[in-house]
């Protein structure tokens, strides 16, 4: 038989748990405007590619900060998937501590600290991304 305190420890952890979640939630929007980005960057390397006069223009340049920018932006969405993962690690942490009993409070708080490391490293990879699309633009002009 269950006793109460034994679900009033389960039910503590499933309130703490769901903090992290709130953060997936936010990762996963994050994710979804690196995927988008990530396509167009993509659809742009293929309009490069197909470019009938391949001498035009600053092409080369172009292509190369393309690619740079894809690059970017793949290892923003890497970094970004492994903190998810990692989150999701610390919510399983804290169950296993919860139902097993273990105090393993120094592995929560490591993994949730790496956790955070990755997604600020994917956000500048993110940052470094956008800067670059920027500088590809060039100056803006009054129309």
């Amino acid at each position: 038989m269950i006793d109460a305190a034994s679900v009033s420890n389960v039910v503590e952890t499933i309130r703490i748990a769901v903090t992290p979640v709130f953060l997936l939630t936010g990762i996963g929007a994050l994710l979804g405007v690196m995927t988008g980005r990530l396509s167009r960057i993509m659809d742009r390397a293929h309009q490069l590619e197909n470019d009938p006069d391949p001498t035009s223009g600053n092409r080369r340049l172009e292509m190369d900060l393309t690619y740079t920018r894809m690059k970017l932006i793949k290892l923003a969405v890497l970094l970004s998937v492994v903190s998810v993962f990692v989150v999701c690690l610390v919510i399983a942490l804290l169950f296993v501590s919860t139902l097993v009993g273990l105090h393993i409070d120094i592995a929560v708080a490591l993994a949730f600290i790496v956790s955070m490391l990755l997604l600020m490293a994917g956000l500048l990879c993110f940052l470094i991304e956008v800067t670059l699309a920027l500088r590809l633009l060039g100056k803006p002009r009054d129309h």
